[in-house]
């Protein structure tokens, strides 16, 4: 028998007399609903949700894809998090990869793109690594940025950090530059950057 049904997020939680508990993905509990005091099997509700887990699990992938592109860790943690069993969303990952729908070297190209007007190649490996994306793919998708391209944009973000500073201050010098090191800039690049800016040589000591 269903003691307890509780609404958690993108899933419910549905707890049975024997203090067992399942994590049921919304989209499916709304087709396969039960209520507290209903006198449900639990195998018998867990395999009927596993036998239909795939389709419902597909169709959220889906969904999530074609709202924003994501890595492959992203989707699958996001399936996994709804209550989707590992099977089906292993098959779920198998498909969407083979059929190009998710690409962690696609999503990565484009992450570089679009980031690195902004910062510099440490920040986004950072980042492409919490977003789930390999250190080998994301670090083949930062070699499309140069040396130069990575220059110009520290510059850009210099000039706009330094915009308010007295850069004839060391101290304003020095912060300028560790400002530019938490964009992802090497502390070299930042330095130089710097330099550049006040028109004058400058050490770290």
């Amino acid at each position: 028998m269903v003691t307890e049904v509780r609404k958690m997020g993108d899933h419910h939680r549905v707890v049975f007399e024997d203090g067992t508990a399942l994590k049921v993905p919304e989209a499916m509990f709304y087709d396969f609903r039960v209520r507290a005091g209903d006198p449900v099997d639990r195998a018998h509700y867990e395999a009927q949700l596993n036998a239909h887990a795939y389709e419902y699990a597909l169709d959220r992938a889906g969904r999530a894809l074609a709202a924003r592109d994501m890595t492959r860790a992203q989707v699958e943690k996001k399936l996994l998090s709804a209550g989707y069993p590992e099977e089906a969303v292993a098959r779920v990952m198998d498909v969407l990869t083979r059929y190009d729908f998710v690409s962690d070297e696609r999503f990565a190209g484009r992450f570089v793109s679009g980031r690195s007007a902004r910062y510099g190649r440490s920040r986004i490996l950072s980042e492409l690594r919490m977003k789930g994306v390999p250190e080998e793919t994301a670090r083949r998708a930062l070699e499309d940025l140069s040396d130069e391209d990575e220059k110009e944009t520290a510059l850009k973000q210099g000039r706009k950090l330094c915009a308010r500073r007295d850069l004839t201050d060391p101290d304003e010098r020095r912060k300028a530059a560790a400002a530019l090191v938490r964009r992802g800039f090497s502390w070299e690049t930042a330095s130089e950057v710097v330099r550049e800016l006040s028109g004058e040589e400058w050490t770290e000591d």
